[in-house]
């Protein structure tokens, strides 16, 4: 049986996020994000696995690379620039980790204008479901 989630866990995993998309171009490691919060490591965890069932660092991870994609899209800005923006400290990593995700290139994600395949998405996310919970959530606590 899970416990209820506590007005504190919720205040905390909210102010993690805040510190999270106010960092995507320098990003904080996971135990910088918990000493900002006054809490351990190990909490930070436990709140990010109640609350979306992964890690704090994967979760950022695949936020800077949802934002890159939103970036791929809207502007004219290069790879490499919105590789830097989201917090890749080069272009090649940026493609790497964008392709592992994502399961296109950048460039293919630019030029396809964003069309999602199911078939071709090999991201951390196979179950649409729990991804499109998560991306719920994020766009909620952003508003």
């Amino acid at each position: 049986m899970q416990q209820p989630v506590s007005v504190r866990d919720q205040r905390l995993f909210e102010e993690a996020m805040t510190l999270m998309r106010n960092n995507l171009s320098e990003p904080l490691q996971t135990g910088e994000l918990s000493s900002y919060l006054g809490i351990s490591q190990k909490k930070l965890e436990r709140l990010f696995l109640r609350f979306v069932g992964i890690l704090p660092a994967r979760f950022y991870r695949e936020l800077r690379l949802e934002k890159a994609r939103s970036l791929l899209h809207e502007t004219a800005l290069s790879v490499d620039e919105i590789g830097r923006r989201c917090g890749f400290p080069s272009a090649s990593h940026f493609s790497r980790s964008f392709k592992s995700y994502s399961g296109r290139s950048p460039r293919a994600e630019r030029q396809q204008g964003g069309q999602l395949r199911t078939e071709s998405r090999r991201g951390p996310f196979p179950d649409q479901r729990r991804f499109g919970q998560m991306k719920k959530f994020t766009m909620e606590i952003m508003i």
